[in-house]
């Protein structure tokens, strides 16, 4: 079973992406339950004006994003963490 994050990077400015990190869904494909993470790469552009990767780790987590442009990088939306 694949131990490592997944990583998933948006392409294009003016996009707007939903994603949800689902790890049971992961372990079904052949990741380790419970002990992955989900990277949104943030493809040289700033995410909510940071310049790190954004990292999901809950079950369930959810985030909208919007690339406002190639200059602004991608703005957060909407982020949902299950309590």
């Amino acid at each position: 079973m694949e131990q490592g994050p997944i990583t998933y990077t948006p392409l294009v400015s003016g996009q707007l992406v939903s994603i949800t990190f689902n790890k049971e869904l992961l372990s079904d494909v052949g990741f380790a339950p419970g002990g992955s993470k989900l990277v949104v790469g943030r493809n040289a552009k700033m995410i909510d004006g940071n310049q790190a990767d954004f990292e999901m780790t809950n079950n369930g987590e959810c985030l909208i994003l919007q690339c406002a442009s190639a200059a602004g990088g991608w703005l957060i939306l909407s982020h949902y963490v299950p309590v």
